[in-house]
């Protein structure tokens, strides 16, 4: 007999209940199931604390691409740009030009100049621009 006809199940992280895009995952908000077709996650602590991206529905495994880390810095806010080259540290007001969350590169608007930038989230969101 072959393994490919065994359904074999792995435990897999699926939502308890359908959860909204942008929520922040917590422990009540998901479970492990034994799927057949498992998931990329297979430990809770894995997604824990996670935004979800797009809308996940009742005893559905979550995959890479359905949760990123948590939004830091929205569209049109308004946040502070560091700029560093060498020796030389710049701050300035921007405008996000995307939502980022930690470590992300998104594009920044220099309020003053309207220059546009690339930079990088940081832990306090402002961005990071290094040249």
């Amino acid at each position: 007999m072959s393994l490919t006809n065994v359904g074999i199940a792995a435990e897999t992280v699926v939502a308890r209940h359908i959860l909204a895009p942008n929520t922040i995952i917590s422990a009540a908000d998901v479970k492990l199931l034994s799927l057949k077709q498992s998931g990329d996650f297979s430990k809770l602590k894995s997604v824990i604390g996670r935004e979800v991206r797009m809308t996940l529905y009742t005893d559905q495994a979550i995959q890479t691409e359905d949760i990123s880390l948590p939004t830091l810095v929205f569209r049109n806010q308004i946040v502070q740009i560091n700029f560093a080259s060498g020796g030389l540290n710049i701050t300035a007001s921007g405008r996000a030009m995307a939502r980022g969350g930690l470590g992300d590169r998104i594009q920044v608007m220099n309020i003053t100049s309207k220059s546009v930038l690339f930079g990088q989230v940081q832990q306090n969101g402002s961005i990071l621009v290094i040249n």
